[in-house]
């Protein structure tokens, strides 16, 4: 489904960054960063925080582009 809400990539113990999730599926999600994807920055595995939605699903990195990353959930 084609949508574009504010959401949060949280990785580690207190790290997080923002994105914009613009499709979503029960198996997955496009998300869009504002900055340059960085493997080193963003790790394979992370939770996806969706506020509007109240939802935190944990994700792992499917493929990755300069800025969107394509996640399966887990």
């Amino acid at each position: 489904m084609a949508i574009s809400e504010d959401g949060a990539i949280v990785y580690g113990l207190s790290k997080a960054a923002h994105c914009v999730v613009q499709n979503i599926s029960p198996q997955g999600a496009c998300l869009e960063v504002s900055a340059p994807v960085d493997p080193v920055v963003i790790p394979r595995e992370f939770v996806l925080y969706r506020p509007s939605a109240r939802s935190i699903r944990n994700c792992r990195v499917i493929w990755r582009s300069f800025q969107r990353i394509g996640v399966e959930f887990k």
